[in-house]
Order: structure tokens, then C-alpha cells, then sequence
């Protein structure tokens, strides 16, 4: 299990997705040093397909809404349901 958890929303920005995830992936090669979850807030299809395949193509975890949440709720789902433990700052 890693000690660095990040949750990423997004709803239709792929590209803006495909950037984030790539950049990630730069400063953390080693895939047990973070773990990543990607909230997907309802997107289009198309977009989110190709979400789904980016994620998977990096091995990133990937969570697509049904419906449309809200950026603060997807926000939250993600924070909430990360692999990750929290590190407390005693």
C-alpha cells in the first residue's frame, strides 16, 4: 500500500486528463509509491471511453458516475475512496 493517495475529478477533459496523468506518472515512475484514483463525473461517452483507456492504459484506478454528482461530491468520492491511508501531521 502506498502513503501518498490523490484523487483526481474530471468531466469531459480528456486531454486535460491525459496531461495531469502523464505528469504524474513522471514524478512518480514506481507505481507502489502513489496511488491514483480518477472520479469521473458523467462525462460523454466518447470521453469517458477514452478516460477509461488512458487510466488503464497507466494502470490507474478509474471511477466512472452514472449520473452527475457535482465537482464537490466527486471530489469528495474521491478523497473517500482512495487505496491510500491518510498520514496524520502530529
Amino acid at each position: 500500500m502506498s502513503n501518498i493517495g490523490i484523487a483526481i475529478s474530471t468531466r469531459n477533459r480528456q486531454a486535460h486528463l491525459k496531461m495531469c496523468l502523464a505528469h504524474f506518472i513522471a514524478y512518480f515512475p514506481n507505481e507502489h509509491t502513489v496511488d491514483i484514483l480518477v472520479c469521473d463525473d458523467n462525462s460523454a461517452t466518447d470521453c469517458a471511453t477514452e478516460n477509461q483507456l488512458t487510466c488503464e492504459h497507466w494502470g490507474i484506478n478509474y471511477h466512472y458516475h452514472q449520473t452527475r454528482i457535482g465537482v464537490a461530491a466527486n471530489k469528495n468520492f474521491g478523497l473517500s475512496n482512495r487505496k491510500s491511508t491518510r498520514l496524520n501531521s502530529s
